[in-house]
């Protein structure tokens, strides 16, 4: 409604409200609040550079669009800003790699550190599940796999994935953003990380998925 005002009223608004205050009003009421929780930390055997690299790209590609927030997992963080960030944001992007079909457990702990009760859901006065205090709000998960993509497109219902797609395999970690009422945006995936790793490819896909779903 804002941005319709806006388009409508433009000439008056250019001919007598200050630049200084229509970079503010563009600032504050315009320009969406993303936040960026990086998950990825070194380790013997994977050292995080493609999900860093990711991480980097979008506050790149983000820069002078949207008004951003970040986090990452390995670095100290304190609960009350991280929530204070989540309140800001229009939009929460997870980049993170897969560990055992599920996030690393440094993203676990901080899930269960921040989202807390009567901020991000309250008791059960509607069905389970619905509870959730993060209305309007969606989230995006920017993942990395060991698996290849092949492992996904199997139809045959006895392989390892059951001809199941990624977010089937991740159900589990939707319901934890649903149960706070946020809603998905689509999920990103790069595949094959270790053995077979493409960052150029990895780029131009993510690219397109950011250009897709948020431009």
């Amino acid at each position: 409604m804002l941005l319709s005002f806006v388009k409508e009223n433009i000439y008056f608004m250019t001919r007598h409200i200050s630049i200084e205050n229509l970079k503010y009003i563009f600032k504050n009421y315009l320009m969406k609040n993303i936040f960026i929780i990086g998950a990825y930390k070194l380790t013997p055997y994977t050292n995080g550079k493609l999900n860093e690299t990711l991480f980097k790209y979008m506050l790149e590609k983000f820069d002078n669009h949207f008004e951003i927030a970040t986090t990452t997992i390995a670095t100290e963080y304190n609960i009350d800003k991280e929530v204070e960030k989540f309140n800001r944001a229009d939009n929460v992007i997870f980049q993170t790699p897969i560990f055992w079909f599920s996030l690393p457990g440094a993203l676990k702990v901080y899930i269960d550190d921040v989202f807390k009760y009567g901020i991000f859901y309250k008791g059960s006065e509607k069905p389970y599940g619905e509870n959730g205090l993060l209305k309007n709000k969606k989230y995006m998960f920017s993942l990395t796999w060991n698996a290849p993509e092949s492992a996904f497109a199997n139809k045959n219902a006895n392989s390892f994935f059951q001809n199941k797609s990624v977010d089937e395999i991740i159900i589990a970690i939707h319901k934890t953003m649903q149960f706070v009422g946020m809603k998905p945006l689509e999920t990103f995936n790069a595949f094959d990380v270790i053995h077979k790793p493409d960052i150029e490819k990895y780029l131009k896909e993510f690219d397109n998925h950011l250009e897709r779903v948020f431009f």
